[in-house]
């Protein structure tokens, strides 16, 4: 009985903190479907040799607009389910301040949640890859867009680099 108690304990357990990856983007040569940018100029870069501004020697997305004072927007489409956990996690280089929101529709400005993270080393080490990981709660069940805002870039005029894109789906406990 001790056994079966145990073993229907852990079983739930598993199912409690079950993950599934919705998201695993290492980039290509072309943008993924269905994902847009207010970059004018959301170029992708490759590089073979993995040295210079790539993060492995595979594409990685170039945002050569990038400026402070000139915020770009990245939309993702997903499937929410409400009281879901979605992680969100990426690398940039040169990004010094980044919010995620999550919305309904792209360019939405009722957002159904947003969070903002900073790279406090950003200025002493600007050409290093940084990963950055968000936890985005599901508010409601229904299509929709995390919203990766890239709100201040080290220096000015400089190309902000976004690669290894995911996002795993965590079912409620």
């Amino acid at each position: 009985m001790k056994y079966l108690i145990s073993l229907l304990c852990v079983i739930l357990v598993s199912i409690a903190y079950s993950q599934t990856t919705l998201i695993n983007q290492a980039f290509s040569a072309t943008s993924p479907a269905g994902w847009s940018s207010t970059s004018n100029t959301w170029t992708f870069n490759y590089n073979g040799t993995a040295t210079g501004n790539y993060r492995s020697a595979s594409w990685c997305a170039r945002f050569s607009s990038a400026v402070n004072g000139n915020t770009i927007y990245m939309y993702i489409p997903v499937t929410f389910k409400y009281g879901y956990t979605y992680n969100v996690t990426f690398y940039t280089k040169r990004a010094c301040s980044i919010t995620v929101n999550s919305n309904e529709t792209a360019n939405q400005t009722t957002l159904l949640s947003t969070s903002t993270l900073n790279n406090a080393d950003c200025s002493s080490n600007w050409n290093a890859w940084y990963e950055w990981n968000f936890s985005v709660p599901g508010s409601y069940n229904g299509a929709g867009f995390l919203q990766i805002k890239i709100n201040t870039v080290y220096g000015g005029p400089a190309s902000v680099y976004l690669d290894d894109f995911g996002v795993t789906e965590t079912a409620p406990t």
